[in-house]
């Protein structure tokens, strides 16, 4: 699935009125439609209803979902912003209403702002994708008056106020915040962002009948991957006659005095990857815990007690290398990444501390071999690289420094974010808040670097690694709560989601349309 700009997703809709033989007027009734089945299946017709209107084509869209909330006998409140001029699309809808009687009120002055109550059901139809300024005047009273209230809000392909490609700039953006968000034929950018993503609350890509082949003639770098491609990356099955040495060996390096628990989990994820031998480098202190925890890993005990201060030897043997968690930042560490970069082993995984000293020693960063995958989380990140400080922004700057480079950044968040060095850019979308918690990371460092290890094709060792951790997540969230998710519980769930996965397999029509778009 692609993201796409306002203007190329305008350029969809007048491709598909071309191409289907419909008019303006019916691509509107089938959001409207598409949109009143969601309410309905969200919200178990429950009322009253106000809907608020702009007068464009997404307040054009707020009028035809007023037709549905009639026809079950739902009147609807309707206000309308005041303007100088109205869209044809909205003329259209609004002469639909006069026919039938329906009073609409409109919103000339503050005063005429309606009083919003814990009880009432918001459709925020005001703006959608064709606002690129922040909101003013009444339309910026509505937004505050409504954000002070308790009602449920429900907007209308984008929450009101919010630059559907995300908010280039800081500064004050008077929004409309959602409690769920009905986007209408492709997701917008705005929505994977995490200071624009958090205001449009759980948000569903209504299908409208887009025409698909309108969609593949747009080019954008924005994508997301179906979930049931999954089935399709990398050497998936098992060979009958192969043995572990056709899987890969990964090594894993990292850890410290009493922070070596990273490695445990690192090195479970590893193995859980499919990864055929799983070696870690760690202080002695932590020899006889992992050995312990994880009897499948070899270990390479570092000549320090507390510290890493080197390498293993002969690190050609290692198919895929991952570093970083828990290994501190001191002069042993430091050398030791100077080691591995100079190295220039063609699968590096670098992670937390890892990262944490490239930022301190910026000038290593020429070293990084082609293809090293860097996974920072938004802070890491902004050690790293400059930016103004918004998602957007950030999103940016991952991106530039994959394409300078040649290196994937994997940008943790919410929507994961896979920053090839194309500059390309693919969302994850599974995953949930109790991920949020420590070691998580680790788990994910040590599942990508097991990939890596034996998948021909590094990003869809990437895209695979990502999805597994996340639905990990997921399962581990349904059976412990999100607030009892530990980091060795998505660790033990990878089973179940490579379970999944297989599962996906035994399913020919859902996949065959998948086999046909796979973006990468």
């Amino acid at each position: 699935m692609k993201i796409l700009t306002p203007e190329q997703i305008r350029r969809v809709e007048e491709k598909t009125m071309q191409r289907q033989g419909i008019s303006e007027r019916q691509l509107i009734e089938r959001a409207a439609e598409a949109a009143w089945n969601a309410m309905q299946a969200e919200l178990y017709g429950a009322g009253p209803v106000i809907v608020l209107c702009g007068p464009g084509k997404n307040g054009a869209d707020g009028l035809a979902l007023c037709m549905h909330l009639l026809e079950a006998g739902k009147a609807p409140q309707i206000y309308v912003l005041a303007a100088e001029h109205y869209h044809d699309a909205f003329n259209e809808q609004m002469g639909r209403l006069f026919e039938r009687g329906v009073e609409v009120k409109w919103m000339r002055k503050p005063k005429d702002i309606p009083a919003f109550s814990e009880e009432d059901i918001v459709v925020d139809a005001l703006f959608g994708t064709g606002l690129n300024r922040p909101l003013a005047g009444i339309a910026a009273d509505l937004a505050i008056s409504l954000s002070s209230a308790s009602s449920y809000v429900i907007s209308l392909d984008i929450p009101s106020g919010i630059p559907s490609t995300g908010v280039a700039e800081p500064g004050p953006w008077p929004h409309i915040e959602a409690s769920s968000t009905y986007t209408f034929g492709l997701p917008k950018l705005a929505l994977f962002m995490s200071d624009t993503g958090r205001v449009a609350g759980e948000f569903q890509v209504l299908d409208i009948g887009l025409d698909k082949d309108a969609i593949q003639e747009e080019e954008s770098p924005y994508l997301i991957p179906d979930e049931a491609q999954m089935a399709f990356l990398g050497p998936y099955e098992r060979v009958r006659f192969s043995h572990k040495g056709d899987y890969g060996h990964a090594l894993l390096v990292g850890g410290r005095l009493g922070v070596c628990g990273c490695m445990i989990l690192a090195s479970q994820a590893a193995l859980r990857a499919g990864c055929g031998l799983v070696t870690v480098g760690l202080p002695k202190s932590g020899l006889m815990a992992l050995q312990a925890a994880v009897p499948e890993a070899m270990v390479v005990p570092d000549t320090s007690d507390d510290f890493i201060t080197g390498l293993p030897e002969k690190l050609d043997r290692y198919t895929a290398i991952g570093m970083g968690p828990g290994m501190g930042k001191g002069p042993g560490a430091v050398a030791a990444l100077q080691a591995l970069l100079r190295s220039k082993h063609p699968r590096l995984v670098l992670d937390a501390d890892a990262l944490n000293i490239l930022a301190e020693h910026k000038e290593m960063l020429k070293d990084l071999p082609i293809g090293t995958v860097l996974t920072p989380h938004a802070g890491e990140l902004d050690r790293l690289v400059e930016h103004n400080g918004t998602a957007l922004a950030r999103l940016d700057a991952a991106r530039n420094l994959a394409q300078k480079h040649t290196c994937f950044v994997v940008l943790k968040g919410a929507f994961t974010a896979i920053c090839a060095p194309t500059g390309d850019v693919l969302f994850n979308q599974n995953g949930n808040p109790g991920m949020a918690t420590a070691g998580t990371g680790d788990v994910l460092t040590g599942l990508l670097t097991g990939l890596l290890a034996y998948f021909n094709d590094p990003l869809d060792a990437l895209v695979l690694g990502i999805y597994l951790h996340g639905l990990a997540g997921d399962l581990a969230a349904q059976r412990l709560s999100q607030q009892a998710l530990t980091a060795g519980a998505v660790a033990r769930m990878l089973g179940k989601a490579w379970l999944h996965v297989d599962a996906m397999r035994q399913m020919p029509d859902l996949l065959s349309a998948a086999e046909d778009d796979v973006p990468f």
